[in-house]
C-alpha cells in the first residue's frame, strides 16, 4: 500500500457532501414498495421477531444473515416497510465512507473523489435495482473489508489478515452464496504472489478464517435444531434449482450488453484492469480485482442470476479498477503536460459528461418523475396489504397463492403454512400439494391469487369466495 497523504479539512467536507447527497437522493424512494425478494426477508424476520426460525417455519433458499439483518432493521426502526429502506440509507451512507478510506490508501484526494463519485452514482442506478435492499447490496462491506485485509501484506501479520480474509468473506457467503466464488481469490493470489515455503501454510491461515464462519453458523443451526432444514433449504434446493434449470447464453449476452450500455465507464476500467494485469503480470491489485469479475461473473452464470440486482456485487471492484484508471490517466497527461489544474479540470469535465450520459441512458429524470419505481405487481401487493388491514381482524388468515410474500408481511398475518411462494413446488412438491389441500379446509378469510394463472382453487374459490379488487395482475377475494 502507497503511504496515504494526510486527509484535511475541505476534502473531509467534500466526501460528506456526497455521501450526504446520495443519501438524500435515496431518501426520495424510502416508500417503495417491497419486491418478492425483500418481502420474503420481510417476512421471515417479521417470523424471527415472534419467536420463529427461518427454514424451520419459513421455507426459503436463502442464506440466513439476510434474514437477521432485515429483522436489526425492524428492531431498529420498527417492523414496517420504510424500516428497511431506512436501514440501507444509513448502511449505504457508512458503505460509501468505508469504500473511500480504503481506495484513500493507495490514491490521492482527488483521485478518490473522482473514485467515490462512480462508485455511488452506480450504486444508486435503478437499473441494477441498486435503490432495493437486496442481499447484494450487504455483502458489499464485509467483501471490502476482506479486500483490505487481502491486499494488506505487512510483515509478521500475514497470518492474521489472510484469517481475517476468510472470515469476512464467511460473512458475505451466508448473506449471498455467490461470494462463495470469491473464495478461488486469496487462493490463487497466494499461489502467485506468496514466497513458495509458506504458500500452503498461508492458504490454511485464510481457510481457517472462512470455515469459523462456517462452523459458528452450522453450531446456530444446531443449537436451534435446524441444521437439516437448513441444509436442505439452502444447499439442496439450490444445487436442485441450478440443475434443473439451463443457462440462457441468450439472456447473458443481452444483460451483459446492456450493463456495458448502462455503466460503460466501469467496462472500461475492466478492460483497462485486464491490459494492465496482461503487460505486468505482477501487478497484485489488479490481479485482485480483475480476478474477483470474472469468478464472480462466472458464478452469476453458474447459478442462473439473470436479475439485474446480481451485477451489484461487482460493482467495488470495477469502481476501484476505475480508479486505476483515472489515476493513470492524471499521471500520464501530468507527465506530458505539466499542467495539474488543466488536466484536473479536464477528467472533472469528462465525469460530468458520463454523469450526464449515465442520467440519460439509464433514463433517471424519467425513472423519478414517473412516481413508479418499482414493478407494477409489487404496488399492487402493498395496495392489497393496505386493503386487508381495513377490514380483517386479529384472528382472520389470509392466503397468497402467488410469489408475492410481502403481502404477509404488509399484513402482519402468518401464513397458513410455512410455504409462502408457489416456487416452493418445484423444491418440495409432496408437501406443497398437501398444504394446499389443508388451505381448504382452513378456508382463510382473503384469498390473493395472480390473474389469468392456472388456478388449482378455481371450483373452490367459485363456491365460496367473491371478488373484493382486481388489478391487472393480482386480484383479492374475500370469504362469503
Amino acid at each position: 500500500m502507497k503511504d496515504a497523504e494526510k486527509i484535511d479539512n475541505k476534502e473531509i467536507i467534500l466526501v460528506f457532501i456526497l455521501v450526504i447527497l446520495s443519501f438524500i437522493y435515496r431518501l426520495f424512494f424510502l416508500y417503495m414498495p417491497l419486491d418478492r425478494n425483500e418481502g420474503t426477508y420481510a417476512y421471515t424476520a417479521q417470523r424471527i421477531c415472534e419467536g420463529e426460525l427461518p427454514y424451520k417455519d419459513v421455507f426459503d433458499n436463502k442464506q440466513p444473515f439476510i434474514y437477521y439483518i432485515y429483522k436489526t432493521a425492524f428492531d431498529i426502526f420498527g417492523q414496517k416497510p420504510e424500516a428497511i429502506r431506512y436501514f440501507t440509507n444509513f448502511y449505504f451512507l457508512i458503505l460509501s465512507l468505508f469504500f473511500y478510506s480504503f481506495i484513500r490508501l493507495f490514491f490521492n484526494s482527488f483521485i478518490s473523489l473522482l473514485t467515490l463519485f462512480i462508485f455511488i452514482l452506480h450504486l444508486n442506478n435503478h437499473t441494477l435495482q441498486g435503490l432495493n435492499s437486496n442481499t447484494e447490496i450487504f455483502t458489499l462491506l464485509p467483501i471490502i473489508i476482506s479486500l483490505i485485509f487481502l491486499i494488506n501484506k505487512e510483515k509478521h501479520y500475514e497470518n492474521v489478515n489472510l484469517f481475517l480474509t476468510g472470515f469476512f468473506i464467511g460473512i458475505a457467503f451466508f448473506i449471498k452464496m455467490l461470494v462463495g466464488f470469491l473464495i478461488l481469490l486469496p487462493v490463487l493470489y497466494i499461489l502467485k504472489f506468496f514466497h513458495k515455503k509458506n504458500k500452503l501454510k498461508f492458504i490454511i491461515w485464510f481457510l481457517s478464517g472462512f470455515f469459523l464462519m462456517v462452523i459458528f453458523t452450522i453450531l446456530w443451526t444446531v443449537k436451534n435444531g435446524i441444521l437439516n432444514e437448513f441444509i436442505k433449504c439452502s444447499i439442496i434446493c439450490n444445487f436442485n434449482y441450478i440443475n434443473a434449470s439451463e443457462i440462457n447464453f441468450s439472456l447473458i449476452f443481452k444483460g451483459g450488453i446492456y450493463f456495458i450500455k448502462t455503466n460503460f465507464i466501469l467496462f472500461l476500467a475492466l478492460l483497462y484492469g485486464i491490459y494492465k494485469l496482461f503487460i505486468n503480470k505482477k501487478d497484485e491489485v489488479a490481479f485482485i480485482l480483475v480476478i474477483s469479475v470474472i469468478l464472480l461473473y462466472s458464478g452469476i452464470i453458474i447459478l442462473r442470476g439473470f436479475y439485474p440486482h446480481y451485477y451489484i456485487i461487482i460493482i467495488p471492484f470495477l469502481s476501484f479498477l476505475s480508479a486505476i484508471l483515472i489515476n493513470d490517466i492524471y499521471l500520464k497527461l501530468k507527465r506530458k503536460f505539466n499542467k495539474k489544474i488543466i488536466i484536473s479540470l479536464t477528467l472533472i469535465f469528462f465525469i460530468f459528461v458520463y454523469f450526464f450520459y449515465f442520467i440519460k441512458v439509464n433514463n433517471v429524470i424519467k425513472y423519478i418523475k414517473s412516481g413508479y419505481y418499482t414493478m407494477e405487481i409489487f404496488y399492487e401487493a402493498k395496495v392489497i396489504g393496505e386493503i386487508i388491514n381495513n377490514q380483517k381482524t386479529n384472528a382472520d388468515k389470509i392466503f397468497v397463492y402467488c410469489n408475492e410474500p410481502e403481502i404477509y408481511f404488509y399484513t402482519g398475518t402468518k401464513a397458513p403454512t410455512k410455504f409462502i411462494y408457489n416456487y416452493a413446488e418445484k423444491f418440495e412438491k409432496n408437501q406443497f400439494l398437501n398444504m394446499l389441500e389443508n388451505v381448504k379446509k382452513e378456508m382463510p378469510e382473503f384469498f390473493i391469487k395472480e390473474k389469468n394463472s392456472s388456478n388449482y382453487f378455481e371450483e373452490f374459490l367459485d363456491a365460496n369466495y367473491r371478488k373484493i379488487i382486481e388489478f391487472n395482475s393480482l386480484i383479492l377475494l374475500k370469504r362469503r
